[in-house]
């Protein structure tokens, strides 16, 4: 994959072949330092620049990288407020909680375990 393919930045930069180093803006000509070379090069300073000297097409950057975070959503992809949910104590009536308690009694007769056995920290 190109280098060009991975950032919606390149858009709005090329780089010369006789300085590798930086990029030039094409909206208005202004050198700006890659930070290195291939691997070691990176793009913050080029969004750094749109961001302050170039809004408008800094926002469409933004809007293009909000589309494709829409697009590869996964509805089944498991969210924050959902582990949070999760991480909630369940009401004495809850079917989940009954489930649990019928659970833990079993292990309790099943293994011969102390009835303090649910008061230890693990």
């Amino acid at each position: 994959m190109s280098i060009k393919a991975r950032s919606k930045v390149w858009n709005y930069f090329d780089i010369p072949e006789d300085d590798q180093f930086v990029a030039v803006c094409n909206v208005c000509k202004s050198h700006i330092s890659r930070c290195g070379v291939g691997k070691k090069s990176s793009t913050s300073s080029l969004l750094k620049h749109l961001k302050f000297k170039h809004t408008e097409e800094y926002r469409k950057i933004q809007e293009q990288r909000q589309g494709e975070i829409s697009e590869n959503f996964k509805p089944n992809q498991r969210l924050i407020t959902n582990f949070i949910k999760k991480t909630k104590t369940w009401d004495i009536t809850d079917a989940r909680s009954i489930e649990m308690h019928k659970a833990i009694a079993e292990m309790i007769a099943l293994d011969n375990q102390p009835y303090t056995l649910v008061t230890d920290r693990g």
